[in-house]
């Protein structure tokens, strides 16, 4: 299902791609890139402490804690992401001129993506702890594709002209409707959308434990997304526009990688809160060795094909192999590391993974501004990744200090020496 999702996801890019000019399309990829922040703040960290708490009450068949930690975390991620969209709307009109006024109304229009999204995230993270981590995927990488792609196909039949506005408002109705039709599909599905109020203790811990998360996505969000926000300051949406293309067909060999995360994060929640550390090391090396090696063989055949991918975005896409080349080998290194950051997510010391990508963060912004000037995309690639990849092999050494467990692809032989 992951694969499948990937697949219409670039599907629709390059819909996107060939349905608009070169400029347009990364100015709307510029917007998009700035309401994942206005998403984090929406999302508080709840997608991430589902998987801690929500395993932990089914456990021990608390089904009164565990309704009540869903619809608090769905109404929080409404509330917050509204509350930001709308601040950074006004901030954006205010002073957002400088930008140019496509990518200000872009912008402005991208920020309607956020409430839906926001909690079409969290309820997703529901069934990703409910050990339903294919069906997860679905809404946000299925569903909403596939009713962008209606939308924009509709538009070129009926002669609309699609620009970063209209494809920002499209993708907008489109998280709605599919955060509407999940939202309606989990309440029916486990009960939550009624109960008793939620004891303020238990609040205060989800808030606290929640808001470390937080902080460490937010840390981890401008890791990703901050090549493409420095890079549409320095540079031209055109510049943009390739730079994203290609970053997009490389970072979607993360794919295994997540997936593998996304089935492995409540079975590791689970073998540690028993003790089974033995298992868990297990589970880790044989999850991080398949992989490496899908990730590795992906790599070589996309280096082969890039010119030839490219191409189907448009020929004025071409340009961006040389940028292509340096995310796959950083792709590479990065799943060397294995699950290490999901790892510390799930364990009693989430702390430790804000503090590593607080700083990877910092100095990713810090080289960004100081080299992307001068060596343009390539360079926003080369640092991008680079940091990526120092950042996770950290939280590898990390992982191995505080709770004993390897995670990298000879774990298994690492553990038994």
């Amino acid at each position: 299902m992951q694969v499948a999702g990937a697949g219409l996801g670039m599907a629709v890019q390059v819909l996107l791609a060939r349905a608009m000019s070169l400029g347009e399309f990364g100015a709307y990829s510029y917007a998009v890139s700035w309401v994942g922040f206005v998403v984090l703040v929406g999302r508080g960290g709840f997608d991430k402490s589902a998987v801690r708490f929500l395993p932990q009450y089914d456990a021990v068949g608390d089904s009164i804690a565990s309704a009540a930690f869903r619809r608090f975390s769905v109404r929080f991620s409404l509330v917050a992401s509204t509350l930001a969209a709308g601040v950074t709307a006004l901030g954006v009109l205010l002073v957002g001129s400088q930008l140019g006024a496509s990518r200000q109304h872009a912008l402005v229009a991208a920020l309607l993506i956020a409430p839906p999204l926001a909690a079409l995230q969290v309820e997703s993270s529901h069934l990703r702890a409910a050990r339903q981590a294919a069906l997860s995927v679905v809404p946000e990488s299925v569903a909403q594709p596939i009713l962008l792609a209606l939308f924009v196909g509709a538009a070129a039949v009926a002669g609309l002209r699609v620009n970063a506005v209209t494809a920002a408002l499209y993708t907008a109705l489109a998280c709605a409707l599919v955060a509407v039709a999940l939202h309606v599909f989990v309440g029916r599905r486990v009960g939550t959308t009624a109960g008793p109020r939620e004891d303020p203790a238990l609040r205060r811990l989800w808030l606290t434990a929640s808001g470390h998360l937080a902080l460490g996505g937010a840390a981890a969000l401008v890791l990703v997304q901050a090549d493409v926000i420095v890079l549409g300051i320095v540079s031209t949406p055109e510049a943009v526009a390739r730079y994203v293309v290609a970053a997009k067909l490389g970072v979607a060999l993360n794919l295994l990688p997540s997936a593998v995360g996304l089935i492995l994060a409540p079975t590791l929640t689970h073998l540690l809160a028993r003790g089974e550390r033995a298992e868990a090391q297990r589970v880790l090396t044989t999850s991080t060795r398949v992989a490496l090696l899908g990730v590795a063989l992906l790599a070589a055949a996309l280096a082969v094909s890039g010119h030839l991918v490219l191409s189907l975005f448009g020929n004025e896409y071409r340009g961006g192999y040389d940028i292509l080349l340096i995310i796959l080998a950083a792709q590479v290194l990065f799943a060397a590391a294995g699950p290490s950051e999901i790892v510390l997510a799930v364990s009693e010391r989430p702390g430790s993974l804000t503090a590593i990508f607080a700083g990877s963060a910092a100095a990713n912004v810090l080289l960004l501004f100081l080299l992307v000037p001068r060596y343009g995309p390539e360079g926003a690639a080369a640092i991008a990744g680079g940091v990526r990849v120092v950042e996770t092999h950290l939280a590898r050494i990390k992982v191995r200090r505080l709770l004993g467990l390897a995670t990298g692809p000879f774990g298994a032989q690492l553990r038994s020496e």
